[in-house]
């Protein structure tokens, strides 16, 4: 299953990944604007089987598709709601229709 981006006018989304679940696994990364949320996921699937990549607050710039296993967890820091955490998108690195995030999870995400 799959988010698309809509359209290039669409710049902002607020991260209703909520975030995915709201269990938090044992084992965490938390990520801040900046930082690859996809390398994250990558770590916490290799070392850990799996667990929750924790958003602090802020704006994250998505520049390429992420993928995530129904393994992990997107969640907000404990005291961020989803409306503190802005997606921004870099469409010039993603092609047309490409999907913004994808999971082997089908019941994880709703368009």
């Amino acid at each position: 299953k799959t988010i698309h981006s809509k359209s290039a006018a669409m710049m902002y989304s607020v991260l209703a990944i909520s975030l995915l679940v709201a269990a938090v696994h044992s084992a965490s990364i938390t990520v801040n604007p900046g930082d690859d949320i996809q390398a994250a996921i990558d770590k916490l699937s290799s070392d850990n089987g799996g667990g929750s990549v924790i958003f602090n607050k802020g704006t994250y710039t998505i520049t390429k598709s992420i993928y995530a296993n129904s393994d992990i967890t997107l969640i907000g820091a404990e005291g961020v709601s989803y409306k503190d955490i802005l997606i921004t998108v870099d469409q010039s690195n993603l092609k047309f229709n490409e999907p913004l995030l994808t999971t082997d999870d089908t019941k994880a995400l709703k368009n």
